[in-house]
């Protein structure tokens, strides 16, 4: 997928940010549909969908809103058979300033991307992957986002995250074996009635004239 083309909702509820329309990101879907009389800008959904991309989380760089959705071939419980991904796209909807959806702008696909040949995705096994959409708008204040609170890690960011944790572990035992292994007297300090117990304190007990 080299671009992603705004459809005619899509620069319409872009723009309305910028008069405090509040935009938000639902989801994203994917599918094996062949573009050829087609108009994008007045598509509502992709041509032929196969399944939903549910959105894990937002970034923002300048006014544009990196939407990252998670894509895989199993949908429900089954592997899809094999296909060709050749297109995909986001959907939102405009929600009012006081939270409620506006009814004249409801959730319809804003953005299209689409690859005459397509990446092949087997039926055999599970493929599990990153896609990040962009959008520019007026007022990336106004963007909000649907997060799918079922969305799981891909492979590839389980392993980022158990890579992180791993190094953060050993930074923390190499701090820890430091402390240990260092042969300085270490002074308790305490402030009561009650004197301390063990070696090498200072107690600060109250005064009583």
């Amino acid at each position: 997928m080299e671009k992603f083309y705004p459809t005619k909702a899509g620069l319409e509820y872009a723009a309305l940010t910028a008069q405090g329309k509040i935009i938000e990101f639902t989801k994203g879907k994917f599918g094996d549909g062949i573009r050829s009389t087609e108009n994008i800008a007045e598509l509502t959904d992709l041509i032929h969908p196969l399944g939903e991309l549910p959105i894990s989380k937002k970034s923002v760089k300048n006014s544009t809103i990196i939407t990252t959705t998670q894509f895989s071939n199993r949908v429900g419980s089954s592997i899809l058979p094999t296909f060709y991904l050749t297109e995909i796209g986001l959907f939102a909807k405009l929600v009012n300033v006081d939270g409620t959806d506006d009814k004249e702008h409801p959730a319809t696909l804003i953005g299209y991307a689409f690859d005459v040949h397509g990446d092949k995705i087997s039926g055999t096994s599970l493929s599990e992957f990153i896609i990040n959409i962009p959008l520019t708008v007026a007022n990336a204040d106004n963007v909000i986002v649907d997060i799918d609170s079922l969305v799981y890690p891909t492979l590839k960011q389980f392993e980022d995250e158990i890579n992180q944790r791993t190094t953060e572990d050993k930074k923390l035992q190499d701090n820890l074996n430091e402390h240990i292994d260092d042969k300085s007297i270490h002074w308790q300090i305490s402030m009561g009635d009650k004197e301390p117990t063990g070696n090498n304190y200072l107690w600060f007990a109250p005064y009583n004239s």
